[in-house]
């Protein structure tokens, strides 16, 4: 016996089922209701699809707008911050260059080396002069005069 007709035999043996008495009036309204539902014509899905379509775009545009002024913004605080770098950079500078001019003020001229009927003297007490009356610190080696002088061995110190 082969297995189908096997089942079949089993199945048959089985009681059957008697239908409640409300069986065919439920049967026969929700075939009525799902008639009288309205499908959407094409029409109407294409307006729903393209709301869709245009909420998301939106969206989409919404978000890309948010991320930009983000970026603005931290940009804008990253500039500040290297800004305030640089501002104390100059203030150290400034100071530098002040202790510099103090410094130089009161400092003796450095003999630097002699060579045969010269010595190299190094005066800063003119480097410091000339930053005064230019109100700037212009560095010896882009000047046209530089503070080092040359002197005749007989005159300075050997």
């Amino acid at each position: 016996m082969n297995d189908d007709a096997k089942l079949s035999e089993l199945l048959g043996s089985l009681p059957r089922e008697k239908a409640s008495p409300y069986f065919t009036v439920g049967v026969l309204r929700r075939l009525r209701d799902a008639q009288g539902r309205r499908r959407l014509q094409p029409i109407e899905r294409f307006v729903a699809a393209a709301a869709a379509v245009v909420l998301l775009a939106a969206a989409g545009l919404g978000l890309n707008s948010w991320r930009l002024e983000r970026e603005r913004v931290q940009d804008r605080q990253a500039a500040l911050a290297r800004l305030e770098v640089l501002e104390s950079e100059r203030a150290a500078l400034e100071e530098e260059l002040a202790a510099l001019a103090r410094t130089a003020r009161v400092a003796e001229p450095i003999h630097l080396t002699s060579t045969p009927g010269y010595d190299v003297v190094l005066d800063m007490t003119r480097l410091a002069r000339r930053a005064q009356e230019r109100s700037v610190a212009i560095p010896a080696a882009n000047s046209s005069q530089t503070p080092t002088s040359y002197v005749p061995a007989t005159q300075g110190e050997n």
